[in-house]
């Protein structure tokens, strides 16, 4: 079997004939592949706000397990970065904390109102029988509490910040002639602080917006009398904004390309 060909002389073979593509080169192309999606949709997100960047570039990391400082991720974890952007919210919001807590050590509130940093700024709980006193299903601010409402409206005029309003209630019925539903109480709580802020005080309107949830959104179970009391709140969020002189004016809407529909 002098012309029976050898098994190395058949790969010899089929290699110079076939031309055939390493293994190899699949794995790589896919990677290149991969890292080509991720740079587009990073550069995609270059209009949306830079806290959402960097909370996508640590989950991606996380992802890999490639955090610094051998740090690791479980799956089903959130990775938020600590970019300089979100130092810069954190330090300047804390300042802003820290002068707040001031004027309600002043006004004897303590007590009552919690306060908590968020990446976006902070948020204030205010119990509602300090705003409004404690005569059940009322929306009228207690006059002790105008002070602490014109030291925050001081703190806004000189910050950036939008302020969202939300009211909540807990979940006994509310039926007045003034308050069919503890939604209509709720509303119309945020929508006093709001008027407030705006009428006495003078803080543009396209800074301020007001909700009332009622008693949807409850931070505890309403079983006990404390809870409830804690579910029966105000919250005012702050939350920074690059806010151009235009965002406080009042602007036609044919001019945003909208048009209202009869």
């Amino acid at each position: 079997m002098a012309e029976e060909e050898t098994s190395n002389e058949k790969r010899e073979k089929a290699s110079s004939e076939g031309g055939g593509v390493p293994p190899w080169i699949t794995t790589y192309s896919d990677l290149i592949t991969l890292m080509l999606a991720f740079f587009v949709i990073l550069i995609s997100f270059g209009t949306f706000e830079k806290g959402r960047i960097v909370k996508f570039v640590g989950s991606f990391q996380g992802a890999f397990k490639i955090l610094p400082g051998g740090f690791k991720t479980e799956p089903g974890d959130q990775v938020i970065e600590p970019g300089k952007e979100i130092l810069k919210t954190f330090r300047a919001s804390g300042a802003v904390v820290n002068r707040m807590k001031g004027v309600i050590e002043k006004a004897g509130l303590k007590k009552g109102v919690e306060f908590e940093m968020t990446n976006r700024g902070f948020e204030v709980a205010i119990v509602d029988y300090l705003l409004f006193g404690l005569t059940s299903g009322s929306a009228a601010i207690v006059p002790e509490m105008k002070p602490f409402l014109n030291e925050m409206a001081e703190i806004i005029r000189q910050t950036s910040y939008l302020v969202s309003i939300e009211g909540h209630t807990d979940d006994r019925p509310v039926r007045s002639r003034e308050f069919p539903s503890s939604w209509d109480l709720s509303t119309a709580r945020a929508v006093t602080i709001l008027k407030y802020l705006i009428v006495e005080e003078g803080i543009s309107p396209f800074r301020l917006s007001a909700k009332g949830f009622g008693k949807y959104r409850p931070l505890f179970p309403n079983d006990t009398e404390e809870h409830r009391a804690r579910n029966r709140r105000v919250m005012i969020y702050f939350e920074s904004a690059e806010l151009e002189e235009d965002k406080l004016r009042e602007r036609p809407l044919f001019k945003e390309g909208k048009v209202k529909l009869l």
